[in-house]
């Protein structure tokens, strides 16, 4: 049995990562997790054993959106947010039994590139069971696929610097990098209006759509008929595909993955 308190478990699970978190972990997520961490702390399971219970919540999340039922959506968007609660449990489980490791944290990032698509491939089919317009799929996977993309990006980036630090013979500056460079003031006065376009932004956006949906009457317009949902995959599967274009654009123009290296390792 786990002898710590919620406060003790928070200093030991939690603060190590509480400057990373989003704003959103922070005041919601982080306060819920700790609980389901407890929890299972009192069992055999690992971290990296919570991260596919992780990936598994999110299959049923998306599941329950497929059937164009109202309450089902609701449901899913409930079940996201345990989903997302759990994103956090998995590493704090790790962080109590001293097993944090390097594949722990590749599976976690992995996870979220299964399940971001899947929500949006998820909804699109509830919402082409309720107004049978096979165009919503083209938004739904619009917005899955590109999703993907612009959360690749930054893997990608330090994937060729990795490259080019191996090609080089792993040599190092023997400059201690400066990592707060790495956020601009460009970034951090942009950041806001990108986040949106990422969980759990996304996430909460849905949840928001799913309850609206539930309690105010689908509009018509002629012959036309949509309901918030709807207008999320219509947001999304037009406004992705100009975002990870231009960001990939501005980072080839501005060439700031030599940047980063030149700021992380010298020349």
């Amino acid at each position: 049995m786990v002898k710590e308190s919620i406060k003790e478990l928070r200093e030991i699970c939690q603060l190590p990562v509480y400057q990373t978190d989003s704003l959103y972990g922070r005041i919601f997520a982080r306060k819920v997790s700790i609980y389901f961490t407890k929890l299972l702390l009192n069992t055999p399971i690992s971290g990296n054993q919570t991260t596919f219970l992780f990936i598994l919540i999110g299959i049923i999340a998306g599941a329950f959106f497929t059937s164009g039922s109202y309450w089902h959506s609701v449901v899913g968007a409930l079940v996201l947010q345990l989903w997302y609660i759990f994103d956090c449990v998995d590493g704090e489980v790790a962080r109590y039994r001293k097993s944090t490791s390097i594949t722990g944290r590749f599976l976690d990032y992995f996870s979220h590139f299964i399940i971001h698509p899947y929500i949006f491939i998820c909804m699109s089919f509830g919402v082409y069971n309720l107004f049978y317009d096979v165009k919503v799929f083209i938004f739904g996977f619009s917005a899955a696929l590109s999703t993907v993309l612009y959360e690749i990006i930054e893997p990608c980036e330090y994937k060729a610097i990795l490259w080019e630090y191996y090609k080089r013979g792993g040599s190092v500056s023997s400059k201690r990098p400066n990592l707060e460079q790495l956020t601009t003031e460009t970034g951090r006065r942009f950041k806001s209006f990108f986040d949106i376009f990422i969980y759990p932004q996304i996430m909460n956006v849905i949840t928001v759509a799913a309850i609206v949906d539930r309690f105010i009457p689908d509009v018509v317009i002629g012959s036309v008929k949509f309901n918030c949902m709807h207008m999320v995959l219509l947001f999304y599967g037009l406004t992705t595909p100009f975002i990870w274009i231009g960001r990939t654009f501005y980072i080839v123009l501005k060439k700031r993955v030599d940047w980063k290296y030149n700021i992380l390792f010298g020349r």
